[in-house]
């Protein structure tokens, strides 16, 4: 073709379409005419290690691949390898590769399939695993001490694979039974279990955000005192609480809330994720490293929550070793296996940082259940959570609806006992040792 060109007296080559032969001003940009050429498909004997198969062979095979029988191949399918030249005759310069490997579309399809079976195998672990947890902390005094972002962290990776798994089914017809699935177990994973967990686990430590957000506030307005006039003999005053409506159910909505944010949160951040395919690559790849990261972290939530509230066995042990190597065999599939089906390639460094990252956040959380959950915290930084008057704050706002000389009391002695732990702290020290004193003796 290049040949018959520069014979011919055409000032144009056939490579360029009509409609930009004539313009005045085309764009520049570079036309391509590429040369491939497969290499022959070598078989493996015992008498000569390569040998190069026959037309048979080669048939059989791509019949199985094409429409699959169950017949019994003489070998796997072999990955392609191929020579080709590429040349740029307006822009002057070739590409030449000698060995470039490739994979037939039923391989690669075949390998997505698998990759969509492992990962729903891996959900359904998971999903037994948090089932069990889940009744393990069936209690308030069991559920206060799980951190809610460990938990949180957890659903949103699986509402993650649910978006990842139905956008990928979507488009890839033949394997969109196995995406689907992976799907759906995803969606279970994240909606019913981890939503519901999250939502005990938010209604159970609402008091100790309610009590955190008004520590602040030294003095709130109290219902005035209204004297009883005009009262005819023989008859009441009609109660105080007589107009005033039911509190609205708290439960409820913190469960609509709750269910709101993870959504918009989920969505905001996939998009971030499809829109970070369009970044340069070094930004892409350090964007990705931080999404791997924060989401090899749901250990270090526990860890501070252990310290905050001073307990210990808040999550079963099974749970924690069962999710680290779930989550930690995705890794390894991603950045340990070439053949993967996201095209990433290998780096075992980050397989290895995995790795050590999380056994470091596993093996503090087993140095707090045995040296105690503040071994790490100095003795002078205070972290006792003022629990109880969580609770009065709490008592002192449900009976403001239905007997407010109750409110005023509790209100009262909240702010008396805030004023004495803020000032006098050795004081509350010294109660605290005189009772344990007390206890031991009588």
């Amino acid at each position: 073709m290049i040949n018959e060109h520069e014979k011919s007296e055409e000032p144009y080559p056939p490579w360029i379409p009509n409609d930009e032969q004539f313009l005045s001003n085309p764009i520049p940009h570079c036309e391509y005419i590429t040369y491939m050429q497969l290499h022959p498909i070598r078989t493996f004997s015992m008498g000569s290690p390569f040998e190069t198969a026959d037309q048979s062979m080669v048939d059989v095979i791509e019949r199985e691949l094409r429409k699959p029988s169950g017949e019994s191949l003489p070998m796997g399918p072999p990955d392609l390898i191929a020579s080709a030249i590429i040349y740029s005759p307006d822009c002057g310069f070739i590409l030449s590769t000698k060995a470039s490997r490739g994979l037939k579309i039923e391989v690669y399809q075949g390998r997505i399939s698998h990759f969509a079976l492992g990962a729903a195998l891996l959900t359904i672990v998971e999903i037994s695993l948090l089932i069990r947890q889940m009744n393990n902390t069936s209690t308030p005094s069991t559920l206060s001490r799980v951190s809610f972002w460990t938990v949180g962290i957890l659903s949103v990776v699986g509402g993650y694979s649910f978006v990842a798994f139905l956008t990928i089914g979507l488009y890839v017809e033949k394997c969109s039974l196995q995406l689907l699935t992976a799907s759906f177990l995803s969606l279970i994973f994240f909606m019913f279990f981890g939503t519901r967990y999250l939502m005990s686990i938010y209604g159970i430590q609402r008091p100790e955000r309610e009590a955190a957000a008004t520590t602040s506030t030294t003095t709130t307005a109290n219902r005035p005192i209204v004297p009883v006039t005009n009262v005819e003999p023989g008859t009441l005053p009609l109660p105080v609480t007589a107009t005033v409506q039911p509190p609205p159910d708290n439960d409820t909505s913190d469960a609509s809330t709750l269910s709101t944010r993870l959504w918009l949160f989920l969505v905001a951040t996939t998009f971030l994720t499809f829109y970070s395919f369009s970044w340069p690559p070094t930004p892409r790849y350090v964007f990705y490293l931080f999404l791997l990261f924060m989401s090899l972290s749901f250990w270090i939530p526990q860890i501070w929550r252990n310290c905050y509230r001073n307990c210990r066995k808040a999550l079963k042990w099974e749970f924690v070793i069962g999710i680290s190597l779930t989550r930690l065999a995705v890794v390894f599939y991603v950045y340990g296996y070439e053949g993967n089906v996201l095209w990433v390639e290998r780096e075992d460094w980050v397989c290895w940082f995995a790795i050590g990252w999380v056994a470091f956040q596993i093996w503090v959380l087993g140095i707090q259940e045995v040296l105690g959950p503040r071994f790490l915290v100095p003795e002078h930084v205070s972290l006792d959570n003022q629990f109880p008057l969580c609770m009065i704050r709490v008592l002192a706002s449900d009976y403001q609806a239905t007997d407010w000389l109750t409110s005023f009391v509790l209100n009262s002695f909240y702010h008396q006992l805030t004023i004495i732990i803020q000032f006098y702290p050795s004081t509350i020290s010294k109660l605290h040792s005189h009772y344990l004193h007390h206890r031991q003796y009588h």
